[in-house]
């Protein structure tokens, strides 16, 4: 066998090696960590979510987008809402991302209805993130859980309200 003919098997052979070594990229593992109520106004409800976002991959990864909706109770579906977000997952490590989720309202009616229903309304957010670079993107699927009181949204609906004349604004 010529040096060239076993330098070329050579490198055939390390490159198949090469080949069977890489697998395929694994989707970070999503945990809703918390979920909390920042703003409820007229305009409508912000919730900060935060998940614990696991990259088991010898390689960062990064988040391109959310999107997502939050469904108070079993009648008002708010969203969808859709941001671009930023985050570095480092290789084979956990890190916190925090998403903030507004949406407005829409159904003033089911919400005033919502709102006299009890002291706590559930509230279910339910999106997914995108993760990836320009050649390759994961959608990973999340679903957190919360409540939002009664006099929150009861506030909401009054900062809502126009101006009634006579009546002194607080």
């Amino acid at each position: 066998m010529s040096r060239f003919k076993f330098l070329q098997a050579m490198f055939m052979v390390l490159g198949l090696v090469t080949m069977l070594g890489c697998s395929k990229p694994k989707p970070p593992q999503l945990t809703p960590e918390a979920t909390s109520v920042t703003s409820v106004s007229g305009k409508g409800i912000g919730i900060r979510v935060v998940l614990a976002a696991y990259n088991p991959n010898d390689f960062d990864l990064n988040t391109r987008s959310v999107e997502g909706t939050i469904k108070l109770g079993d009648t008002v579906t708010l969203g969808p809402i859709t941001k671009p977000h930023g985050v570095k997952l480092p290789a084979n490590k956990s890190t916190n991302v925090e998403l903030e989720l507004e949406a407005t309202w829409g159904q003033a009616v089911q919400l005033a209805q919502l709102a006299t229903s009890g002291p706590q309304v559930p509230y279910v957010v339910e999106g997914k993130v995108t993760i990836g670079g320009e050649t390759l993107n994961v959608d990973l699927p999340f679903t957190i859980k919360g409540e939002v009181s009664q006099t929150q949204l009861i506030a909401a609906g009054l900062k809502g309200l126009p101006p009634i004349p006579g009546l002194p604004l607080r």
